[in-house]
């Protein structure tokens, strides 16, 4: 399936992927990326887009698969959902990161990555978190943060930080 919906003056949203139900179990690959602003929200300085892939497969193998204008796609076992986004207000406050949420194999994980612009006031957090059961049960989390803020050449904060919890025996994401 391939399609485009175009939004007027909104934006456009397009969408790609497939979904395979056969005796081995099912398959769905889907992304879809979408633009919004145009002359509705350029007009006023608002723009945003966003895309994100949603990959399920419910059996026990990677699976990969071809369907056409998208081409060969190989998917893993699980569920995996990954979303990018980007804001832009004025010029003067601005935002943009990626989020990705994984369930596999008896855990489930999560990573983020993400950037705030306010008029000089800027802020990045980068972080996972893991839940796992078998043989190694626990949490996993790495949060690493940091602000740089600069108004008007007066006022100058930068700080970062970094925040690591293992309660497994097996190294997760560093």
């Amino acid at each position: 399936m391939k399609g485009v919906i175009d939004l007027s003056v909104l934006g456009r949203l397009e969408i790609e992927g497939f979904l395979v139900i056969d005796n081995q179990g099912l398959v769905l690959y889907l992304e879809a990326g979408l633009s919004l602003g145009g002359s509705f929200g350029g007009g006023v300085g608002l723009g945003f887009s966003g895309s994100f892939v949603l990959q399920i497969n419910t059996s026990n193998v990677a699976r990969t698969e071809s369907f056409g204008p998208i081409g060969s796609k190989t998917v893993q076992p699980g569920f995996e959902l990954m979303i990018t986004a980007s804001i832009n207000f004025l010029g003067f406050a601005q935002g943009y990161g990626s989020l990705k949420v994984t369930i596999r194999d008896g855990a489930f994980e999560l990573y983020f990555n993400v950037h705030f612009d306010l008029a000089g006031l800027e802020f990045d957090a980068t972080g996972f978190a893991g839940v796992y059961t078998g043989a190694d049960p626990g949490l996993a989390l790495l949060l690493d943060v940091s602000i740089d803020a600069n108004i008007a050449t007066v006022i100058k904060i930068k700080a970062s930080g970094k925040l690591k919890i293992n309660t497994t025996n097996t190294v997760h994401n560093g």
